[in-house]
């Protein structure tokens, strides 16, 4: 007898695939949000700052002395040229006053051709009057924006840290943890040592007088002693953290899960006409900027880049640009 195969019709197949299809779809989804939903580590933050201080690059002319004409001019009196030799390869991402680039686009940042940290140029011509907010002729990062993306927070300057997160004592410091002192510096705890707030402890800064993000095993606890402690991560005694927030606007997409087109809104601003804003992916690459304007303080995104291009699906994000307001919103691109 001859067996017989049975073919299962076409439309059958199609409708077996395209619940499949659903299926994956939602998986991915769910994997994404869960990822989306997961709160960044003591761990993580230092995996961070060891990425930015163990990153090996080498400095070319065009990131060194083809930039002696805006060191002679924005130099303050000690740093009229750049920190760095040309053909020679260092080790930290460079310091830039106002910088706040990850080690990824750094790198492109060198490759294009700008100047290698800018040392503390931008303290003479840094800000609202000159409308250079951050340098538009170097890469690099200074030390809140350090912070900022250790602890995976919209970017704000020390009086920001000081003033949105949990204060902590400086015997109870933890990994992770940081000193700050506002209008001036702020560095991130790696290991407090045995007796925390005395003796020596290591450290991770973005460091002017060290003109790059390094590691330093031992630092003095009393060298910052007119510094405060504060945390990413709230204790069981300390007080909510919208107490500390006060300049947080409320930034909301939707859909949070979108395909192809999503509405970026922008609440609770006072005072102010327009704010900046940038999205990017999930390494934190900037992929495209833009502006909204008030009363409404909304647009879409198409999911295009700052070259046209159509980006792939995925999870991105989108933080504001401001001095005085932050916050910051991620969701998930289907194409």
């Amino acid at each position: 007898m001859k067996s017989v195969t049975h073919t299962p019709p076409s439309h059958t197949l199609n409708s077996v695939f395209s619940k499949f299809k659903l299926v994956f779809k939602a998986t991915i989804v769910f994997l994404i949000l869960s990822v989306i939903a997961k709160a960044v580590t003591r761990d993580e933050i230092l995996e961070t700052a060891r990425d930015f201080a163990e990153l090996t690059w080498f400095a070319d002319s065009v990131n060194t002395t083809a930039w002696d004409s805006m060191f002679a001019l924005y130099g303050c009196t000690d740093h009229k040229t750049s920190d760095w030799t040309a053909g020679e390869t260092y080790q930290g991402v460079a310091y830039s006053y106002g910088g706040n680039d990850d080690t990824l686009s750094y790198l492109g940042n060198l490759a294009d051709s700008l100047a290698a940290g800018n040392h503390m140029c931008h303290y003479q011509n840094y800000g609202a009057e000159t409308g250079i907010y951050p340098p538009d002729w170097s890469t690099g990062i200074d030390c809140s924006a350090f912070v900022c993306r250790c602890w995976q927070v919209p970017r704000t300057n020390t009086g920001g840290i000081f003033d949105k997160y949990y204060p902590v004592k400086k015997e109870d410091v933890q990994p992770g943890d940081v000193l700050v002192k506002p209008a001036s510096h702020v560095i991130l705890i790696s290991d407090p040592g045995e007796t925390p707030g005395a003796g020596t402890f290591a450290l991770y800064e973005a460091s002017g007088s060290a003109c790059r993000v390094w590691y330093n095993p031992s630092a003095s606890w009393s060298y910052y002693s007119a510094y405060s402690a504060r945390s990413l991560f709230a204790s069981g005694d300390d007080d909510s953290k919208d107490d500390y927030d006060t300049s947080r606007l409320t930034l909301t997409v939707e859909p949070a899960v979108a395909k192809g087109r999503i509405l970026l809104r922008f609440s609770n601003i006072l005072e102010i006409d327009a704010i900046d804003y940038e999205i990017f992916d999930v390494t934190g690459r900037r992929v495209c900027k833009g502006q909204v304007t008030g009363p409404g303080f909304q647009a879409y995104w198409h999911g295009i880049d700052e070259k046209g291009r159509i980006l792939p699906s995925g999870v991105y994000g989108v933080r504001a640009v401001h001095p005085e307001y932050s916050g910051v919103a991620k969701f998930v691109l289907l194409k």
